[in-house]
C-alpha cells in the first residue's frame, strides 16, 4: 500500500501515529526555521510585484499580501501549489479526489473562477474553461521558487479576472556563475516526484532551465468510504526556462520566460452517484513571454513592452487508449506596455496598456469555436508626502468586443505610525469578464451576459511586538454584483447571483532563540448568497469553510538536522448551495524532518497523521496517512 520500499514506515504508524506526531511536534523543523521570510507574516523590507503591477517594498502597500517564498516551499516539502496556498489566511482549497484532480483556489470567500493566476507573469486562466477556472490540480511546485498571493479584488494592474485576488508564481533568478540543483523523493501510493534545474548568471546573461516529474498510482477519485476501490493514477511533468539579457544604451534589458506542463489524471464517473469508471484525461499548456526593459530621460522614464502567449489543450477519455470523446482548447494573446515616471521628489505614476485576443474552441459535445478582443487602460499614482506615509490610487478602463466597457477604481494606504507599527488601509474593485464558454456555448450560452463586478474593502494593522515577534489582523468585507451562475430552470448562464463575505485574517511568526519558530495564521469568513430572488438567500457560499487555523512549529538542531510539524483546522461547511450537504470539520496533521548527508540533504514527511477523512468535495475521494522520504541538494 506504501510502495514497494516504504513498509516500516506503515507499520510504524499504525502502531501510535498520534505518539510520534507528538515526538516529532515536541523538535520541529527545516534548514530555513530561522530565515525571516514566511507566508503568514510577510518582513515589511520584502519587495512584491502584485499590488501595482511594478516592484515596490510591501510596507508601501495597503493591501493585504502573503509570501510564500523558497525557504518555505523546501521546509513544508509538498508537492503541488494548492496544498501551499491552504497555509496563507484567507484562502480555501477544494479538490475533486486525489492529487492533479479539478482544484479550485477561492480567496476570500470568491468564487474559485475569481483568481487571477499568473505563472512568471503570464496570464494563465483557461479561456476555453467554463469561468476561465485555472485548475491548480496541474501546477506541482517543481522548480517554483517564489508564490505572492493578494487577498482583495484588484483589477487595477492585471484586468479581468481578479475579484478575489491574484497568486503569482515565478522560477528562480540564477545565482552567480554556474548552478544546479535537484530533488527525488518517494512515497504513497507509489509516488515517485523529481526535480533538476541548472543555471548560469553572467554580467550580460542570466539564464536557467529546468525539468519536474511526479507520477503516482494514486487514489480512487470517487471515495473508498463509499466503496469504491480503483486507484486513479496521475502523471504530471513541467519544463520551464528563463532568460535575462542585457543590452547597451537606453535597453535595460531582455526577458524571455517559457513554461510547458502536460499531464494525465485518471478520473471516475460523478453522473450519479460516486463510482469507479474508466474515464481519463490529459492536459497540456504553453506559456511564454518576451519583454523589453527601456529607460529615458537618465531613468525617469521606464518603459516595459510585453508579449505573452497562452495555449491551452485538454482531451478527454471514456476508453484508455482511444480517440478522445471530447475537449477543449483555450488561447489568449496578450500586448502589453507599462510605463512608470518617477521624477524627483515623492510622486509617481504607473500608466498601462493591455490588448488580450482569446481564442476559444470545443468538440464531442457539440462543436464551438470563438473569438474576442478587448483593449484597457491603466493608470496608478503612488504618493509619499513622508516616509513613513504612503498613498496610492488608480484606475482602469477595459473594453469588451462583446459586452462593452466597464471602469474599475482602486486606492489604499500603509503608515507606519511608529517603529513597530504600520496601519493598513484599502478599497479595490474588480471585474470578470464573462467567458467564451458562457457567452457561447451552443447549449447554455448567453450573449446577453454582464461582467461581474466586485469592491472589497480592508483595514489592517501590522505590529512588531519585539525584535523576534511580529503579528498582523486585517478586516474586510467583499461584495460580488450580476456574478455569473447556471440557471437549472432555463439551462443557460445568467447573471443571477450577488455574493457577499466579511470576515477577519490574523497571523503571529516568532523566530525565537535556540533555532525555535512559530508560524500561526487564523482566518473567519462570512459568506453568504445576498441575491433577492434566489431561494438559497442568507445561505453560506458551498466549499467554504467559516474558520481555518493553521499552526506550523519549526526546531533547527545542532548540525543542521531540522524537525517540524504543522497543525491544520477547518470548520464544517455545505457541498451545495441549499446548505443541505454538510462537510465535516477536519484537523489535519503533518510531520517532517531533513537531515544533512554531506553534499546532499535528507528529507521526508508524513502527511495526515491521524488518517483523517477530509473531503473538500462531497463523494470524492480523500487521502489517509501518508509518508514520503528523498534527497535533494542544500540552497546555496
Amino acid at each position: 500500500m506504501w510502495g514497494h520500499c516504504a513498509p516500516f514506515m506503515e507499520v510504524a504508524l499504525s502502531k501510535s501515529p498520534a505518539g510520534l506526531f507528538l515526538a516529532l511536534a515536541a523538535m520541529a523543523a527545516p534548514a530555513a526555521a530561522d530565515t525571516a521570510a514566511d507566508n503568514a507574516v510577510p518582513d515589511a523590507s520584502q519587495i512584491v510585484v502584485t499590488a501595482t503591477g511594478t516592484q515596490q517594498p510591501i510596507r508601501h502597500t495597503g493591501q493585504s499580501l502573503s509570501i510564500i517564498d523558497v525557504a518555505a516551499i523546501r521546509r513544508l516539502q509538498l508537492p503541488d501549489v494548492a496544498a501551499l496556498l491552504t497555509t496563507v489566511p484567507g484562502v480555501r482549497v477544494n479538490r475533486s479526489g486525489p492529487l492533479g484532480g479539478v482544484t479550485g483556489v477561492s480567496i476570500r470567500g470568491a468564487e474559485a473562477t475569481q483568481t487571477l493566476v499568473l505563472i512568471d507573469g503570464v496570464k494563465a486562466n483557461d479561456p476555453s474553461g467554463i469561468g476561465d477556472l485555472f485548475d491548480f490540480g496541474n501546477l506541482m511546485t517543481g522548480n517554483i521558487q517564489h508564490i505572492e498571493v493578494l487577498r482583495g479584488a484588484n483589477a487595477i494592474a492585471h484586468g479581468s479576472q481578479a475579484l478575489g485576488g491574484v497568486v503569482a508564481v515565478s522560477s528562480a533568478t540564477p545565482a552567480d556563475g554556474l548552478s544546479g540543483n535537484g530533488a527525488f523523493s518517494y512515497g504513497y501510493r507509489d509516488t515517485v516526484d523529481g526535480r533538476a534545474e541548472i543555471g548560469y548568471g553572467g554580467k550580460a546573461v542570466r539564464a536557467a532551465i529546468g525539468i519536474a516529474g511526479l507520477q503516482t498510482d494514486g487514489i480512487s477519485a470517487a471515495s473508498e468510504a463509499r466503496g469504491a476501490t480503483e486507484r486513479d493514477g496521475f502523471r504530471n511533468t513541467a519544463i520551464n526556462a528563463r532568460a535575462d539579457i542585457g543590452l547597451a544604451g537606453n535597453a535595460n534589458g531582455l526577458e524571455l520566460r517559457g513554461w510547458h506542463i502536460s499531464s494525465h489524471i485518471d478520473y471516475d464517473n460523478f453522473f450519479g452517484p460516486p463510482a469507479d469508471s474508466p474515464d481519463s484525461a490529459d492536459m497540456r499548456q504553453w506559456l511564454g513571454q518576451a519583454a523589453l526593459n527601456l529607460s529615458l530621460f537618465n531613468g525617469l522614464f521606464h518603459n516595459r513592452f510585453a508579449l505573452t502567449y497562452l495555449h491551452t489543450a485538454r482531451d478527454y477519455y471514456f476508453t484508455p487508449k482511444a480517440s478522445p470523446d471530447y475537449g477543449y482548447r483555450g488561447s489568449n494573446w496578450r500586448a502589453s506596455w507599462q510605463g512608470r515616471i518617477a521624477p524627483a521628489g515623492p510622486f509617481s505614476l504607473i500608466v498601462g496598456y493591455d490588448h488580450d485576443a482569446p481564442n476559444y474552441s470545443s468538440f464531442g459535445f457539440g462543436t464551438a469555436k470563438a473569438s474576442t478582443r478587448f483593449d484597457s487602460f491603466h493608470a496608478i499614482a503612488i504618493a509619499q508626502p513622508a516616509g513613513n506615509l504612503t498613498f496610492t490610487a488608480g484606475a482602469r478602463h477595459d473594453r469588451h468586443a462583446m459586452f462593452g466597457g466597464h471602469t474599475s477604481f482602486s486606492a489604499d494606504a500603509s503608515w507606519a505610525a511608529t517603529a513597530n507599527t504600520r496601519l493598513r488601509l484599502a478599497y479595490g474593485e474588480g471585474f470578470k469578464a464573462p467567458s467564451l464558454y458562457q457567452l457561447t456555448d451552443a447549449y447554455s450560452g448567453n450573449p446577453k451576459l454582464r461582467p461581474e463586478t466586485a469592491r472589497s474593502y480592508e483595514a489592517g494593522i501590522d505590529q512588531q511586538l519585539s525584535s523576534k515577534v511580529s503579528a498582523f489582523a486585517t478586516l474586510f468585507r467583499r461584495d460580488t454584483a450580476t456574478q455569473i451562475s447556471f440557471d437549472y430552470a432555463t439551462f443557460v448562464f445568467g447573471n443571477l447571483d450577488s455574493t457577499r463575505t466579511t470576515g477577519v485574517e490574523t497571523g503571529l511568526r516568532a523566530a525565537l532563540t535556540g533555532g525555535l519558530r512559530l508560524d500561526i495564521s487564523y482566518s473567519h469568513l462570512n459568506a453568504r448568497n445576498r441575491a433577492p430572488a434566489s431561494g438559497d438567500f442568507g445561505n453560506r457560499l458551498p466549499r467554504r469553510p467559516q474558520d481555518a487555523f493553521n499552526f506550523q512549529v519549526d526546531q533547527r538542531w545542532a548540525g543542521g538536522v531540522t524537525t517540524g510539524a504543522t497543525i491544520s483546522l477547518n470548520s464544517a461547511t455545505y457541498d451545495d448551495f441549499a446548505n443541505r450537504v454538510r462537510l465535516s470539520p477536519t484537523v489535519l496533521a503533518g510531520v517532517r524532518a531533513t537531515v544533512p548527508a554531506g553534499p546532499v540533504e535528507l528529507f521526508g514527511r508524513i502527511d495526515n497523521v491521524f488518517n483523517e477523512q477530509a473531503e473538500t468535495a462531497f463523494g470524492y475521494g480523500t487521502y489517509g496517512r501518508s509518508a514520503f522520504i528523498g534527497l535533494r541538494t542544500p540552497l546555496p
